[in-house]
C-alpha cells in the first residue's frame, strides 16, 4: 500500500479528494494517509515518516508548493511528487517539472485524469521497489558522494572498489555493475535533474559505447570512473548547500536562466529585493558573488554547446547574452585555459579530473 500526502490551503478540496473512490475501494494500492494545509506541516512528516507520493498545490501562503518541491528533492524525502495549478498558473507547473516533479494536474481535477495520474505514480514506484531489489549499488549513495566528498575520498573509494571487489569479480560481472551504475545515475540525473543536460553531457558521459565499439571490463571501469570524478568536479557548481530559501529560490532561478543576461539588479528587482543586499547575502550564503556565478554559469555552458551542438561561437555568444564577441572570447579563455576554437570536450574531461 503507498501511502498519500495532500496539501492544500483549502480545506474543502482536501475533502473532496479524500473522498474519491479510488481511495475507498479495497483493492486499491494507494491511500490518503495525510490531508494538509501548509507545505510546513508536510516538512515535518516528510522528515520524520515515509511518504510515498505528495501531491501539493503550486500557489500557497508562506511556503508555495514549488519551494516544498525543492526541499524534497534536495533532501530527498519523498520519491514522487505531482504538482496541481490552475491552467492560467501552467508556467508555475512548467518550473516545478523542470526541478523534479513526477507530475502535474490541473484544477479543478478531473476523476478520470486523476487516477490516470496516480496509476501511473504507482507503476513508478513499484519499478523503483524492483529496481531496489536488485541493485547491488545505490545511485543516491553515490551522487551524495559526487557531492560532498573530496577528490582525494572518491579516488580512495574507486582504489578500494578496484582491489577488494573487482579483482574478485569475473569480466562479465564488472560490466554489469558498471552498466548498472550508468543506467541509475542516467535515471536519476534525468528524473531529479533535469536541467544538467544543458550544461553538461550527462547522457555521453554515462552511456556505453556506440554499437561496434567493444569495450573491455577494465575500460569500462575506468571510463565510468573518469566520468564520476569529473561530475564530482562540476556538479557543487549545480547545488548549494545555503539554507536560506531566498538564495535557494535564486540560485535555481540562475541556473534555469542563464541563456539570459542574469544582470544583478534585475535579478534582484523579480525577487522584490534590494541589489545591495542581495549581492551582500548571496556572497554570504554561498561564499561566491553573483556576478561570478552567472559567469561560470554561462561559461560551462558555453563548453557544453561548443562540444556537443552545431552552433558557431558567435552564435553561443549572442545566445548567452554577450554582446561582444570578442569578450566572450577573452571570458571563454580565462575560464578554460584555451580560446573557443581550439576548444576539445575530451581533453577539458581529462584536464578537469587531473
Amino acid at each position: 500500500m503507498f501511502r498519500i500526502m495532500v496539501i492544500d490551503d483549502k480545506e474543502v478540496f482536501l475533502r473532496v479528494v479524500s473522498r474519491m473512490p479510488l481511495f475507498n475501494n479495497n483493492a486499491s494500492k494507494v491511500k490518503v494517509a495525510w490531508t494538509l494545509r501548509s507545505a510546513d506541516q508536510a516538512l515535518s512528516i516528510l522528515r520524520n515518516d515515509q511518504v510515498d507520493i505528495v501531491i501539493t498545490d503550486i500557489r500557497m501562503p508562506k511556503m508555495s508548493g514549488l519551494d516544498l518541491l525543492r526541499v524534497i528533492q534536495r533532501e530527498k524525502l519523498c520519491n514522487c511528487t505531482i504538482l496541481m495549478s490552475e491552467y492560467t498558473e501552467f508556467s508555475y507547473a512548467r518550473q516545478g517539472i523542470l526541478l523534479g516533479a513526477f507530475d502535474y494536474m490541473v484544477k479543478p481535477l478531473d476523476e478520470d485524469s486523476f487516477e490516470t495520474a496516480i496509476a501511473r505514480a504507482v507503476r513508478y514506484l513499484e519499478k523503483l521497489e524492483t529496481m531496489r531489489k536488485k541493485d547491488t549499488v545505490s545511485s543516491e549513495k553515490l551522487f551524495r558522494m559526487l557531492l560532498f566528498s573530496s577528490k582525494e575520498e572518491l579516488s580512495e573509494k574507486f582504489s578500494q572498489i578496484e582491489e577488494q571487489q573487482l579483482r574478485k569479480m569475473d569480466p562479465e560481472e564488472i560490466l554489469q555493475i558498471v552498466e548498472q551504475v550508468r543506467k541509475q545515475l542516467l535515471d536519476s540525473f534525468s528524473a531529479n535533474y533535469p536541467y544538467l543536460e544543458r550544461y553538461l553531457p550527462i547522457k555521453e558521459l554515462l552511456s556505453a559505447p556506440l554499437p561496434g565499439e567493444p569495450e573491455d571490463a577494465a575500460s569500462a571501469f575506468l571510463r565510468l570512473k573518469e566520468s564520476l570524478l569529473f561530475l564530482h568536479r562540476k556538479l557543487p557548481l549545480f547545488y548549494t548547500k545555503s539554507e536560506n530559501r531566498q538564495v535557494q529560490n535564486i540560485w535555481y532561478y540562475t541556473i534555469m536562466n542563464a541563456d539570459s543576461p542574469c544582470r544583478l539588479a534585475d535579478t534582484a528587482g523579480r525577487f522584490f529585493l534590494n541589489t545591495s543586499y542581495l549581492s551582500s547575502l548571496f556572497r554570504k550564503e554561498t561564499g561566491i558573488s553573483y556576478k561570478s556565478f552567472v559567469q561560470e554559469l554561462k561559461m560551462e555552458r558555453a563548453r557544453y554547446l561548443l562540444g556537443f551542438s552545431s552552433l558557431r561561437i558567435f552564435e553561443i555568444a549572442a545566445l548567452l547574452n554577450f554582446t561582444d564577441a570578442e569578450y566572450f572570447r577573452k571570458s571563454f579563455k580565462a575560464s578554460s585555459g584555451m580560446s573557443p576554437a581550439k576548444f576539445d570536450y575530451v581533453d577539458y574531461i581529462r584536464r578537469t579530473i587531473q
